[in-house]
């Protein structure tokens, strides 16, 4: 089986009105793309994401029409305790695509 791989895929979408035209409301759809493993304990980085994004933080670069900017997202939303760490040794929080048949 190939090494674990992971690819990030950000979306940004509109949100809302800008009433401060300096500051536009986006959210952001954030889609791991998690390959070469059938279980999430091969993709320790996402095991407790959240705590890790909040501790850390994260820069994201908006670049469009040749204008570039770069945020930091807000963190003070994450609630990490709410999710809890995913635990390996529980596999039907852990497996990152279905290991039943469409029929059963």
């Amino acid at each position: 089986m190939a090494s674990p791989t992971q690819t990030i895929m950000f979306t940004a979408m509109p949100r809302g009105l800008a009433i401060d035209p300096a500051r536009l409301p986006v959210s952001v759809l954030v889609s791991p793309r998690l390959t070469g493993a059938t279980k999430l304990g091969a993709f320790p980085d996402w095991l407790d994401w959240t705590q890790n994004l909040k501790t850390k933080g994260m820069k994201i670069t908006f670049d469009a029409g040749g204008a570039t900017h770069t945020a930091d997202i807000d963190t003070g939303i994450l609630q990490p305790a709410c999710g809890g760490r995913y635990s390996t040794k529980r596999p039907w929080l852990t497996n990152t695509r279905s290991t039943t048949s469409a029929s059963g």
